[in-house]
């Protein structure tokens, strides 16, 4: 118990880690806090009360409620006939307020709410009953088919089985406080993973870097004894960890929005209406959290092996991030198929108490039959016991892995790359190692899924009528085509205001029932069409207005290129390029070497030039492969008219100017590259003054993604600071004063990251004494 106290108070003493608990925790809570100040709370106590009203008199109160819903209707219809006779101004009588006297809400709101709540409870046995009514169908339909399914055939008799005893549950009208938002704010298994891969490579790289390794690995049983204390001081640590970010979670939203009692049936929240077990919200919370700490126990003993097979903190943070990106990438992904155990046993999704107890799910895992839960837990012990097994073996081993049998050491591939000048020796040293290719293959592999996930083609009538109309009137804007569209828009017109008159012919027997369905179909076509079609009408107007005005105005159908001008910006590569380049210079630090660079008369400067130089070049590459990746996927699943149409003719680039779509492609593509650019002379200044991988790693995640996390939380005032708006360049671009806007901060930034580098280099170049 001693030398697990021991390693215990050793890994929390480390300065990074006990930073980075603290800070963390205060972006939970602050990110919290956030969330939960979005959403109101007063329509909610006031229906709480007002349940208690309804459930006293509810014949009084629904006789009262059917009174207001006749003259709101009588209101709604008396305003619109003020509007049609151009009575912009005219307002419709406040409704009763009579419920309370803080009048924050009027009674037929108050009373709608109340009567949602009750229509949930009351119906929630049919509403189950709707769900295993489906399964009996699917189970019918699977039995009678010529090839036989055992797998679907088990999981509706298992649907069957578990929904009957879950449609047993009956629970009183109300509103259930807190939980919802406590389960549905998921950056807590986020952050609780960033934390994890900070602190778990201290556990023993440490020992490398103080040589105690050596030392334990000549006694006889304090190796396995301080792997196993290790451990066990990882697990207090991951315990610790979850409970007080998750209870901090609990604290705001207990602050913000109060907890219903914890013996309320979990199925009386919403947003675990279909969760398969019969547990209450207390009960819920305490499964959910060992769940977690299962998770976060797995994944902390994974990062600890990586740390052990690199014996590198930078190349473990890097293979944890590659391991985190390719479980978010299948988080993300949407399956056709709903036991796919990619989706299903993902760290996300496993962590993910919404995900993971809001229905019942099983995985099909090569044909065998996985329940969700149970298979999960299975799959995330293994990979625990298997990394502590290795770690283990690798920590008390005194040589490197060996195969017994035919004696093979098992080392990485080298990689080798021509490294006859500075730039190119530089160029390999950074990427041309076997692990970056590794990663960058990883990497490579994520940004494949993802971008095939963000540029996936998603039919909708909506676009397609657009695409229908604008493919055809494709080109040149002229009158004739104006006048195509007024006539589709009197054809659809007539087809839905003369359907009241078909109907009056129906009935009076005038036209038979197979013209009665002819006409109903036209009639449903056309009013499908009919939101759509504003679109096209709106675009025509548009383009005569430029026509008029002498400018060009061409029919484009721009759906594709909006997708690709206005993605967000590429997150991949920007943890991709801050992995591989905030050790640029800081390695040269923690090796010492930059001692012996700088004995050199010549070469310190020349040293910072290459660096330099073979940092952009990997920029330029992995920017030039992972845009070809996102173009092959938006030319498959989008049609891109000609680029020669010009830009203003899409109405959100009415600001921009007349250059073509093609030229804008290039100049949107040169902007982002010289903003990513301008990163790596931002990360390569940190990596100098930083001289340290971790807190450049740090400093740069703080300065890149804080303001964007604040901007899309906090407040838009944080756009100013983000820098994330230089790496997707289109959406600030396209406002009024987009392009000043935009020159200003990229300057602004530039100016920012040369200042730095001029100090990093001043810094770099200096002699080991005096200047």
């Amino acid at each position: 118990m001693s030398l697990i106290r021991y390693e215990f108070r050793k890994l929390i003493s480390y300065t990074y880690v006990r930073a980075a608990f603290a800070l963390l925790l205060v972006i939970t809570a602050v990110l919290c806090a956030f969330e939960c100040s979005r959403e109101t709370v007063e329509l909610r106590d006031d229906t709480i009360t007002a349940l208690e009203l309804y459930g006293e008199n509810r014949d009084f109160y629904d006789k009262y409620a059917n009174e207001l819903k006749a003259l709101n209707d009588e209101y709604i219809k008396v305003e619109i006939s003020e509007i049609k006779k151009g009575n912009f101004d005219y307002k419709s009588p406040d409704l009763p307020t009579t419920l309370f006297r803080n009048q924050r809400f009027n009674d037929f709101t108050l009373l709608n709410a109340v009567k949602k709540q009750y229509a949930y409870a009351e119906g929630y046995g049919d509403r189950i009953s709707e769900i295993i009514k489906k399964a009996e169908k699917q189970l019918e339909s699977a039995e009678s088919a010529s090839v036989r399914n055992d797998f679907n055939i088990r999981y509706q008799k298992d649907v069957i089985s578990v929904y009957s005893r879950v449609g047993k549950i009956r629970f009183a009208p109300a509103v259930v406080k807190g939980y919802d938002t406590y389960f549905s704010f998921t950056a807590t298994d986020y952050i609780l993973l960033l934390l994890m891969a900070l602190a778990a490579p201290s556990l023993f790289l440490g020992e490398y870097s103080s040589g105690a390794a050596s030392v334990i690995r000549a006694t006889k049983n304090g190796r396995w004894k301080t792997v196993v204390s290790k451990t066990a001081a990882m697990l207090i640590f991951d315990v610790t960890a979850v409970f007080v970010f998750s209870g901090a979670v609990a604290c705001v939203v207990g602050f913000y929005k109060g907890f219903s009692p914890l013996s309320c049936p979990v199925q009386a929240v919403e947003l675990f209406a279909n969760c398969p077990f019969l547990i209450s919200c207390g009960q819920l919370v305490a499964l959910s959290l060992a769940i977690k700490l299962f998770v976060m126990f797995s994944f902390s003993m994974l990062t600890a092996l990586f740390a052990l097979l690199f014996r590198s903190f930078k190349l473990s943070f890097i293979a944890s991030a590659v391991f985190g990106g390719v479980n978010y990438a299948l988080y993300s992904v949407n399956y056709i198929d709903s036991h796919n155990p990619f989706g299903l046993f993902n760290i996300f999704a496993m962590a993910d108490a919404t995900s993971l107890f809001s229905r019942f799910s099983v995985g099909n895992v090569f044909g065998i039959y996985a329940e969700r839960v149970a298979a999960g837990c299975l799959i995330y012990a293994l990979i625990a016991v298997v990394s502590f097994a290795i770690c283990g073996r690798r920590f008390a081993a005194s040589a490197p892995f060996v195969v017994k049998p035919i004696g093979l050491k098992l080392k990485l591939p080298s990689v080798t790359l021509p490294a006859k000048t500075l730039f190119g020796y530089e160029f390999k040293k950074i990427s041309g190692n076997a692990l970056s290719v590794i990663a960058m293959l990883l990497l490579v592999a994520v940004k494949l899924i993802t971008s095939a996930q963000s540029y996936a083609a998603q039919p909708s009538f909506y676009d397609s009528i657009m695409k229908y109309y604008m493919t055809t009137l494709e080109g040149e804007w002229n009158e004739e085509k104006s006048a195509y569209i007024s006539e589709i828009r009197n054809e659809i017109d007539s087809k839905i205001g003369g359907w009241e008159a078909i109907e009056e012919k129906y009935r009076a027997h005038e036209i038979t029932y197979d013209e009665y369905i002819q006409c109903r179909t036209e009639y449903e076509d056309a009013k499908a069409k009919n939101e759509p079609f504003r679109e096209v009408e709106k675009r025509d107007l548009y383009l005569r207005e430029r026509s008029e005005s002498g400018l060009k105005a061409e029919f484009v159908y721009d759906t594709g290129y909006n997708k690709l001008f206005f993605s967000p910006f590429d997150i991949i590569l920007l943890v991709l390029l801050a992995a591989l380049l905030s050790g640029v210079f800081a390695d040269e630090y923690s090796s010492g070497f930059i001692h012996i660079l700088r004995s050199t008369p010549n070469g310190r400067q020349a040293v910072f030039g290459a660096k330099l130089a073979a940092s952009l070049s990997i920029c330029l590459l992995y920017f030039i492969a992972f845009s070809i990746i996102d173009f092959v996927n938006l030319q498959n699943n989008f049609l891109l008219p000609s680029a020669s149409y010009c830009l203003a003719c899409m109405p959100c680039f009415e600001c921009i100017g007349e250059m073509s779509i093609g030229a804008f492609a290039v100049l949107y593509l040169l902007l982002r590259l010289i903003a990513f650019a301008v990163v790596v002379l931002l990360i390569s200044a940190l990596s100098e003054l930083c001289k340290k991988t971790l807190p450049c790693l740090c400093v740069v995640s703080a300065v890149m993604l804080l303001p964007y996390a604040f901007k899309s939380v906090v407040s838009s005032t944080f756009e100013k600071f983000d820098m994330t708006t230089l790496l997707a360049p289109a959406e600030l671009m396209a406002k009024s004063d987009g392009i000043i806007t935009y020159a200003i901060t990229l300057i602004a930034f530039s100016a920012v990251s040369l200042v730095l580098l001029a100090a990093s280099a001043i810094n770099y170049n200096k002699s080991k004494g005096k200047n």
